[in-house]
């Protein structure tokens, strides 16, 4: 069972956007509002998918070049938040 979290929360519609394909495929998303922070997003998720034995996570982040220093930080921290829940 596959969950997907809605961790770009800066551009327009791409919480709804993925919801919309959630949908379609038949598959629970995890999301906050827009604007929200994308770790707090994945933290919600990895409990989600924890409590509910979810075999595959999904995140969808913004998109980032390796050059934007404060996005590759917003990076490692999703990646501690997983870490840290595994």
């Amino acid at each position: 069972m596959a969950l997907l979290v809605a961790a770009d929360t800066f551009r327009a519609a791409a919480v709804s956007q993925l919801k919309i394909w959630g949908e379609r495929n038949g598959v629970r998303v995890v999301a906050q509002q827009e604007g929200a922070d994308p770790s707090a997003v994945v933290y919600d998720a990895m409990n989600v998918a924890k409590n509910r034995d979810y075999d595959v996570v999904l995140v969808d982040t913004a998109g980032r070049l390796h050059t934007k220093v404060n996005l590759m930080e917003e990076l490692k921290k999703i990646k501690r938040v997983i870490g840290k829940n595994l």
